[in-house]
């Protein structure tokens, strides 16, 4: 008994053994069971949230609300009820009242809030009215006055250049620039009065007056440049001198009557035309007329009743000189 217990053992033993042994040579692969199946897992795909949209009510009344809060901008600004304060807050409302809205009414909105800050009443009441709201009655502000333009300096007249003395005598110069020079001479000498204009040189520019005084009357020289000029003068009794180079502003215009006495300059608005011309002069010595000192229009002695026509070449003022010793008369047309 005891015998076939060890065997027992020893035989359990050894078969335990070699069953542990790996054999070198064999390949281990594993096999699928035929029992187990794969599963496939389907991707699972995420929607993205959709944010909750916006309650119709609530939208209603956040779009009454900012037409109010215009309004009442349009109503009180300018009033001591606003003030620029006021202004930038109710922009800030209307913006957040805006957040919800969509499409162009909220761009509207968002424009009413940017013009408000701006205090451009005039486009908050353009955009409320094209939301279909009747704009009320609202005070624009007033527009900054602009600065008025510096007026432009009107050109100061040259002023006459006055000349007195007695008896022969040269003045001292006098700047004349080019142009013409009317002189209002007068003499109280019983005997020649003679008068040259000379210029810097020497040179005898014009034979200003040839009369026996006593004197009194208008010339008319032309000054051919810039410069300084002085009067030479033959005299027996007391002189003045008035020299101007200024069209004056009191001008008739033909067709008129001119009328004066002895020696005389005027000045006339004229017309590009034919133009005629009629003279009567009562007098004994010379009777002399000339048109812009280019055009003889009576050349007589004495007595006198005539007239003339000449084509002028443009529009314009004119200068006719007289020479005479008696009263005269000139109509043009």
């Amino acid at each position: 008994m005891r015998l076939v217990t060890l065997a027992f053992l020893l035989s359990a033993l050894i078969g335990g053994c070699s069953n542990s042994t790996a054999d070198p040579s064999a390949e281990q692969t594993a096999s699928p069971s035929p029992s187990a199946t794969a599963v496939s897992t389907p991707a699972v795909s995420v929607s993205p949230s959709k944010a909750p949209e916006a309650d119709p009510q609530e939208l209603e009344k956040q779009k009454k609300l900012i037409l109010l809060e215009t309004k009442d901008f349009l109503e009180l600004y300018g009033t001591n009820k606003w003030n620029t304060e006021k202004s930038k807050s109710t922009a800030d409302s209307i913006r957040e009242k805006s957040r919800d809205q969509i499409g162009d009414v909220r761009f509207k909105y968002l424009e009413i809030a940017e013009s408000m800050e701006d205090e451009d009443v005039q486009n908050v009441a353009k955009i409320y009215g094209e939301l279909g709201e009747i704009v009320p009655s609202f005070r624009a502000p007033a527009p900054s006055p602009s600065p008025s333009p510096e007026p432009e300096p009107t050109p100061e007249a040259d002023q006459p250049i006055v000349l007195t003395g007695k008896g022969d005598q040269a003045t001292k110069f006098f700047e004349l620039h080019s142009g013409f020079a009317v002189i209002d001479a007068s003499d109280s000498g019983d005997s020649n009065f003679i008068v040259h204009i000379l210029d810097e040189s020497g040179q005898d520019e014009d034979h200003v007056i040839n009369e026996i005084g006593p004197y009194k009357g208008k010339s008319i020289v032309v000054i051919q440049d810039d410069g300084k000029y002085m009067l030479k003068i033959q005299s027996e009794g007391s002189w003045k001198f008035k020299i101007t180079q200024n069209v004056p502003t009191a001008i008739k215009t033909a067709p008129t009557q001119l009328t004066g006495k002895g020696n005389d300059v005027v000045f006339v608005n004229l017309q590009s035309k034919l133009t005629r011309f009629s003279f009567k002069h009562t007098g004994e010595s010379n009777f002399i007329v000339h048109l812009n000192e280019g055009i003889s229009l009576a050349n007589e002695i004495g007595n006198y009743s005539g007239s003339t026509a000449e084509t002028l070449e443009y529009e314009g003022t004119y200068v006719i000189s007289v020479q005479a010793d008696g009263k005269w008369s000139i109509d043009i047309e």
